[in-house]
């Protein structure tokens, strides 16, 4: 194994699985929403998990950068490989251990059972390349950690419902089945009713965030109504 991310010496609260669609990538109120979750949860001590690829989890992962704890707490961005994203459509994204990004793969002592799980999760890799394997297999890592030891106290993430049992539309589906698996609470802001209570949750503990991220909060519950109905997300959290 190489390349592995080191663990933080802070005590932690836990671990924050913070995924999602990339169709968010030109939306402006999720784009902010997704940033200011990210940095509430890092500064509540909760170390990010993604994938970073364009849209919302590039999204949580900037917003995390902007907590006061983010150089203790850390992030874990993980990529299926290391040319995946490597291309103009995505930003030319490659391995970068020193700035939280790493190729899925170089994780040899645990990366078979990661593909076993994803595949349990998917169901089958029926038209699939290697590549579009590898994509899903890293969602394992995004739930449970590079050392599948850690499950991650929550789930966040932006994607388009389909059917029942909770699936959603793409690639995030794997990672939020996988969660689904582990028990852990699964957050969809794609639902008014989670924007909201995400939002009480920030409204209650908006002196985490910096000072911009603040103003930004201010302008963001001005515009939405009957919060008040709604109950914070922490409520849904472990103690």
């Amino acid at each position: 194994m190489s390349d592995a991310p080191s663990r933080p010496v802070v005590t932690l609260a836990g671990y924050s699985t913070l995924v999602g669609s990339r169709d968010v990538v030109d939306d402006l109120y999720f784009t902010t929403l997704q940033e200011l979750a990210g940095e509430y949860f890092c500064s509540k001590r909760y170390r990010g998990r993604s994938g970073m690829a364009p849209g919302s989890d590039q999204n949580f992962y900037n917003g995390a950068k902007r907590s006061s704890l983010f150089a203790e707490v850390g992030f874990d961005n993980y990529l299926p490989d290391a040319n995946f994203f490597n291309r103009p459509q995505f930003g030319y994204i490659r391995p970068d251990p020193e700035n939280d990004v790493y190729d899925a793969t170089v994780f040899t002592d645990t990366y078979e059972r990661a593909q076993q799980l994803a595949f349990e999760a998917r169901g089958s890799w029926e038209g699939l390349y290697p590549s579009g394997i590898r994509l899903h297999t890293r969602n394992a890592f995004q739930v449970y950690g590079h050392e599948l030891k850690y499950v991650s106290a929550l789930c966040m993430y932006w994607a388009i419902p389909v059917g029942r049992k909770g699936q959603v539309k793409g690639g995030t589906n794997t990672a939020v089945q996988l969660a689904l698996k582990a028990g852990i609470p699964c957050f969809n802001l794609y639902y008014p009713d989670i924007q909201k209570r995400l939002l009480v949750a920030l409204r209650q503990h908006q002196t985490l965030l910096c000072p911009e991220s603040q103003q930004t909060l201010a302008q963001l519950l001005i515009q939405t109504p009957d919060l008040d109905a709604h109950a914070p997300l922490q409520a849904s959290l472990p103690a």
